[in-house]
């Protein structure tokens, strides 16, 4: 029956991790409102786009993908499921496959460390890891065995090891680790929230509700909180070099509407700045964000697509609404524009052409022309350089020439053979010197070109 149940659990694991679709490459189109959220109609219009857009274009994801996002990193597997798969690693052990235990314990660890932090997803990880250490040692495996000790110790250092269940040389283990864990520095690590009442995980473990301060072994820690259902973004934290503070920022995930669209709940005021954070947190390479917008005694829908990576709004669009509702081919020509960049009626581009706006600042090409003109100085220079040394080499050899077998210059050529020497030499300094140039030019053009494509995310001073 025990082997039966780790066939089992090892089919639950691996059906969860191949289903786990790549994040490469993601849109997500998420509705936005101010408090409480996105109304009905929003979510019906923002869901037309979607399912248009992803007729259109690869890695829009779906509603159901977003909203499992928003729920926080998710292992595929639950709890229960995970302790159904020890078991099966636990009977794997006890039928002398060890090798089948460790595979089967090493997906349960990645998975419960996939899953929110609670007490009961640490006392499973626990569980987990000292049976990991355990059949490590069982197979001779000290440094693996150690490795996994030490994540325990780090995570736990009270943690405690059950004699009736764990051979003595697994307590050993787990004490020595303990030993050198606590005569390692201590650091600091102070941990404020944007929320009251946050309770506080270090490596898994709740440590306190925030503000606290804890000690901690240098070394590096994911920190994550928990404010009543809503959980701040995990943070890695290195206390390898000092003492650190950190704040949980819950500001995103209190936005966060995942029954609604799924969508956001962000004010106007905010809207622009904290939509790329939400997209960040969402993993999300581009999110394309939907909201009303009424203006002039009309409403519109507006569509803004935004690129996370660089955090650039990249165009809007917007589309007069008709009674609330998307005209016939509102949301195809939409979808449209944001693809091809193409505007059709009724589709018209936002701002409209024509407003009184702020006048928009043309970003600065300056850096990108002079990157551009070091870099034909780069090759010029390069050029003269070499043939500056090729010069060189040929005064050289005809000087060599000259010579006789003994090394001595024969009266009659012994201005020639100066000369020669003179025309090589000074060949010889120009190439140092226009190579020196030319490696200059070159860093130059990295640097500044570098510096042109983070300020205006193109490449060189041309447009086509």
């Amino acid at each position: 029956m025990r082997t039966r149940i780790a066939f089992v659990a090892v089919a639950v694991l691996l059906v969860s991790h191949v289903a786990r679709p790549a994040d490469a490459d993601t849109l997500g189109v998420i509705a936005v409102a101010p408090q409480p959220g996105p109304s009905p109609e929003l979510v019906e219009m923002t869901g037309q786009l979607r399912l248009v857009l992803s007729e259109r274009s690869p890695g829009v994801l779906d509603a159901e993908a977003l909203r499992d996002r928003m729920s926080g990193p998710s292992s595929g597997a639950s709890l229960e499921e995970l302790g159904k798969a020890y078991e099966g690693a636990l009977a794997a052990y006890l039928n002398g496959d060890y090798e089948g235990s460790v595979r089967t314990l090493q997906a349960v660890i990645e998975d419960l460390e996939k899953l929110p932090d609670d007490r009961e997803t640490f006392r499973q990880w626990t569980r987990a890891m000292m049976r990991l250490a355990s059949t490590e040692l069982d197979l001779d495996r000290r440094d693996a065995a150690r490795q996994a000790a030490d994540r325990l110790v780090r995570a736990d250092p009270d943690v405690h090891v059950d004699a009736a269940q764990f051979p003595p040389r697994l307590v050993r283990l787990i004490a020595s680790a303990r030993s050198e864990l606590r005569s390692a520095p201590a650091r600091q690590l102070s941990v404020k929230s944007s929320a009251n009442a946050v309770r506080v995980f270090v490596n898994g473990r709740e440590v306190g509700t925030a503000p606290l301060t804890v000690n901690l072994a240098r070394g590096r820690y994911r920190v994550a909180g928990v404010h009543r259902s809503v959980r701040a973004p995990a943070l890695q934290v290195d206390l390898t070099d000092g003492d650190r503070s950190v704040t949980l920022d819950f500001s995103v995930s209190q936005a966060l509407r995942p029954d609604l669209g799924p969508g956001l709940a962000l004010a106007d005021a905010e809207r622009a700045r904290r939509l790329v954070a939400a997209g960040g947190f969402l993993r999300l390479d581009s999110m394309l964000a939907t909201t009303f917008l009424d203006e002039g005694g009309a409403s519109y829908l507006l569509a803004s697509l935004y690129d996370v990576r660089r955090g650039m709004l990249m165009r809007e669009g917007r589309v007069r609404l008709a009674d609330r509702s998307l005209p016939g081919e509102g949301a195809a020509r939409l979808a449209d524009f944001f693809v091809t960049g193409r505007i059709a009626p009724p589709v018209e581009p936002y701002p409209p052409i024509g407003a009184s706006l702020p006048p928009v600042v043309e970003k600065s090409r300056t850096l990108a022309w002079t990157a551009f003109g070091a870099g034909i100085a780069a090759v010029g220079l390069g050029g003269v350089s070499v043939w500056q040394a090729i010069s060189s080499g040929n005064s050289y050899d005809s000087a060599r020439v000259l010579l006789q077998a003994n090394g001595s210059v024969q009266p009659q050529d012994a201005g020639a053979y100066d000369r020669y020497l003179s025309d090589g030499d000074s060949a010889s300094r120009k190439a140092i010197v226009t190579g020196i140039g030319a490696g200059i030019c070159a860093v130059t053009t990295g640097i500044l070109g570098y510096l042109s494509y983070k300020q205006t995310g193109e490449i060189g001073p041309f447009r086509f």
